[in-house]
């Protein structure tokens, strides 16, 4: 459809540093979907949460907030709340709070998602590695390491498993952790 095709150019000018072109792709792909879709249907969430992470990118976070709370009110109606999509806008939401530096907020999103991922998707998924690595990432801004390893370990061991050794997000886990090794 021709929302699902604004996305996916907007998704080439976010990889291109693009954010202001993405940013209006995805908002015309929004009133495309507000046209089509009731106010609450899972379509108009997927485009909030595109603009949600424009937004982020720009470092417009309380725009981003915005954006990603009304996704989650869509999702959670929608899906419930023991969902991947829900909890992908969990993860967002705390991401923003994580950005803002509102850290007991993030932590608290972040706890919930690694639990709807583990519980949906199982311990060994690569989302559940995600959950793990972002959660880890906020106890590293926090200075919390002792927290944040034993999560990134636990991430590696799930992408080396699944994804094997040589795999991009594997090397990116190892990044993080040897940096939370140095801090």
């Amino acid at each position: 459809d021709t929302a699902m095709s604004l996305n996916n150019i907007a998704t080439t000018y976010v990889y291109l540093a693009q954010h202001e072109k993405a940013l209006e792709l995805h908002f015309r792909a929004l009133k495309i979907r507000e046209k089509v879709f009731s106010s609450d249907h899972p379509d108009i969430a997927l485009s909030l949460n595109n603009l949600g992470d424009i937004y982020s990118r720009l470092g417009q976070y309380e725009k981003a907030l915005s954006q990603h709370r009304l996704a989650l009110e869509i999702r959670k109606k929608a899906f419930g709340l023991d969902h991947p999509y829900t909890a992908g806008s969990l993860n967002n939401l705390g991401n923003t709070y994580s950005n803002l530096g509102q850290y007991d907020k993030a932590l608290e999103l972040q706890r919930q998602v690694l639990t709807i991922n583990e519980k949906v998707l199982g311990k060994d998924h690569t989302q559940t590695a995600l959950s793990l690595n972002n959660l880890a990432q906020t106890y590293s801004d926090l200075a919390q390491y002792d927290k944040a390893v034993p999560l990134q370990l636990r991430a590696l061991a799930i992408y080396e498993k699944v994804l094997g050794p040589d795999h991009p997000s594997t090397a990116t886990n190892l990044s993080n952790l040897a940096a939370t090794y140095v801090d």
